[in-house]
């Protein structure tokens, strides 16, 4: 990629990758969106989002990244983080730099092992417009997550691995439990669809 001086977007998702291949992406400056995802990739040493200032977007979900240098997955330039599907605890999630995200819109961290969400996690996303945590083993979320998310359009927590009473009288209990009903600042007309053990909230600006 060394003479692709122009170059935008890189899509090398869905292959078989299992070196983490910065020092051949490195030179593409002015990149804008890069899709690692659906790889074998474990570890990425020399990894670091400021190696490019231009990136917007990073897919990284559908991996096993275990190794990584800290705060080096987020910048304040990022507008979208996709770590899907990763097999992510909360104390992975806390370690890739979020506290750096404030430029961030777009958060996917579906389809990890996430347990519990701290109040100072997004503490620093006051520009989120969207949170995925559908498909994880959240029970709690922090009292204060949401106070600092007035910009929050979309929240998915579909799929959590919690018990649900699914007698009419108590559906809304579990949603009211995972989320304080004081701290949804940011999600106007809020809507809440139960399917199974499922909970889709979305709301409207």
């Amino acid at each position: 990629f060394q003479n692709l001086t122009q170059l935008r977007e890189i899509d090398l998702s869905h292959n078989f990758i299992n070196v983490d291949p910065t020092p051949t992406l490195q030179p593409v400056s002015t990149l804008e969106r890069l899709d690692l995802s659906k790889n074998r990739l474990t570890q990425l040493p020399q990894f670091d989002v400021a190696l490019w200032p231009a990136l917007r977007t990073l897919h990284l979900g559908d991996n096993a990244i275990e190794t990584f240098q800290s705060s080096a997955l987020v910048a304040p330039t990022l507008r979208e983080l996709h770590v899907g599907a990763m097999g992510w605890s909360t104390t992975t999630l806390r370690s890739i730099g979020l506290d750096r995200a404030t430029g961030l819109e777009v958060l996917n961290a579906s389809h990890n092992a996430l347990t519990v969400l701290p109040p100072a996690l997004l503490q620093s996303a006051t520009k989120l417009k969207q949170l995925d945590l559908q498909s994880n083993r959240i029970s709690q979320l922090g009292d204060t997550l949401f106070s600092d998310l007035k910009k929050l359009f979309t929240l998915n927590v579909a799929g959590q691995y919690y018990t649900v009473q699914l007698r009419y009288e108590t559906l809304r209990f579990p949603w009211d439990t995972i989320v304080p009903q004081n701290q949804l600042n940011g999600l106007l007309d809020l809507a809440v669809r139960w399917e199974g053990s499922r909970c889709l909230a979305q709301g409207r600006h």
